[in-house]
């Protein structure tokens, strides 16, 4: 890229004498600290000049040199836009120039290219102007790549941490899943090994022999009686045969009594006189 263009002023003779000499003094040696490459002296010189001239488009042009050469482009940007508040074509036409190469340098290759394109407006057979404008589109366009790369890339990790928490969600809903499933075939095992039991209960009892089954029926049938005449419901069957057989003898008795008397009677002959 081009150097840059270092302007000494000789033009504001207007003001004192003195001050114009203090001023073109301090630009002298902010230029002759440039020239050897002392870019802190010269922007020091530079400063101690802009004071006499505040606003001037060469001071401002110079300052921005220097703080290019320092690396200070995002302050050496705003020098130069000021110095292209100027009459001075060739000038303007460096601040242009130089304004591209700090932007280059910022990688801010649209408003590279532009101003290299404002420079060509002024000084249209410059080659190494033309050079610039193509090298600075060939690098925006590789920047535009890079950045659809980088946004392919970033998109690309977005789709795969969004499949990895998809993902763990629904191994959580399959482990849940898993978990409720186990829970019930738990379920279902105790139920069956439940049922088993009771139906080995029943079996068992099934198994009984019919003896067995008789004696636990009259077991029953005499806890029942005996609970009825308790309560007085019915007799014991001692008490019914008791009962019984004192009726049996009773009625006998009463027959013998009556077939006494027929055989009285009907053995009396005699007369009542």
């Amino acid at each position: 890229m081009r150097k840059l263009t270092l302007t000494i002023l000789f033009l504001f003779l207007s003001v004192s004498i003195v001050s114009a000499d203090d001023y073109i003094d301090m630009v002298k040696k902010g230029n002759k600290a440039f020239a050897e490459k002392k870019y802190s002296e010269a922007l020091d010189f530079y400063r101690s000049a802009e004071p006499e001239l505040p606003g001037s488009a060469e001071i401002e042009y110079n300052l921005g040199g220097a703080l290019y050469q320092k690396g200070n482009f995002p302050e050496a940007v705003e020098r130069y836009k000021k110095a292209l508040n100027t009459t001075d074509l060739n000038l303007e036409g460096q601040a242009h120039y130089n304004l591209g190469n700090t932007y280059f340098k910022m990688e801010d290759y649209q408003n590279a290219i532009t101003s290299y394109q404002d420079y060509l407006m002024i000084n249209p057979e410059d080659l190494d102007a033309k050079k610039n404008l193509e090298l600075a589109r060939k690098m925006l366009k590789e920047q535009m790549k890079n950045q659809e790369g980088e946004q392919g890339e970033q998109d690309k990790n977005q789709e795969k941490q969004d499949q990895e928490k998809d993902q763990q969600q629904q191994d959580g809903q399959d482990q849940q899943g898993d978990e409720n499933q186990k829970q019930d075939q738990q379920g279902e095992q105790d139920d069956q090994k439940q049922d088993e039991q009771q139906g080995d209960k029943k079996d068992g009892e099934d198994g009984k022999s019919e003896a067995e089954k008789q004696k636990e029926k009259e077991q029953k049938a005499a806890e029942e009686r005996k609970k009825q005449e308790l309560a007085g419901k019915v007799m014991s069957k001692e008490d019914a045969e008791r009962i019984l057989n004192s009726i049996k003898n009773d009625e006998e008795k009463q027959q013998k009594k009556l077939r006494k008397k027929v055989y009285n009677q009907k053995e009396y002959y005699g007369n009542d006189w």
